[in-house]
């Protein structure tokens, strides 16, 4: 706060204001997925002195401090989280939001013929996913085709690794 002399023609005296500074307080959230890390970024600033202090809470009964922060979600549903901040002056600040932790979905495939050749070495692969916005397909982890349904043809014999990876409309 600030000091100011105040005087009239019969008294003066020093009274103490508290001045509230301008703070901008917000959040961002990123990553909604269970079991995967959620990024809780604050997005405020203070006009006046610096914020020296940053607290979160996430609804368990403890705090994490910090500008950004990563939590790990290990159910869905339906979260509350606090952004509490102070400046160098004392001035404080807090913000709430709600979210979903959401599921992940589940990579599902099969392929045909079951067995294959160097002489018939194209395998087609069915994406058996649902609910998915984005599919990768990964070839002994040097290849990549980014199609729901490819047909890859293997140059040389031996066993060979397949993994899917989708994405849903949560980026999950």
């Amino acid at each position: 706060g600030s000091e100011m002399f105040i005087r009239d023609r019969r008294h003066s005296d020093t009274i103490k204001v508290d001045i509230e500074e301008p703070i901008f307080i917000d959040f961002s959230i990123d990553g909604l997925c269970v079991g995967s890390n959620t990024l809780f970024k604050s997005l405020s600033s203070s006009t006046g002195s610096a914020i020296n202090l940053s607290r979160w809470d996430l609804g368990n009964n403890s705090y994490i401090y910090g500008d950004s922060i990563l939590y790990n979600f290990g159910f869905t549903g339906n979260y509350e989280v606090e952004l509490f901040i102070e400046t160098e002056i004392g001035c404080q600040k807090s913000l709430v939001k709600d979210f979903n932790i959401f599921e992940n979905p589940q990579a599902d495939f099969s392929y045909y013929p079951l067995s294959i050749s160097t002489s018939n070495p194209e395998l087609n692969l069915v994406n058996k996913s649902t609910n998915i916005t984005n599919s990768t397909w990964v070839f002994d982890d040097t290849s990549y085709i980014f199609l729901d349904n490819p047909i890859y043809k293997y140059e040389n014999p031996g066993l060979h690794e397949i993994k899917l990876i989708v994405k849903d409309v949560n980026e999950c």
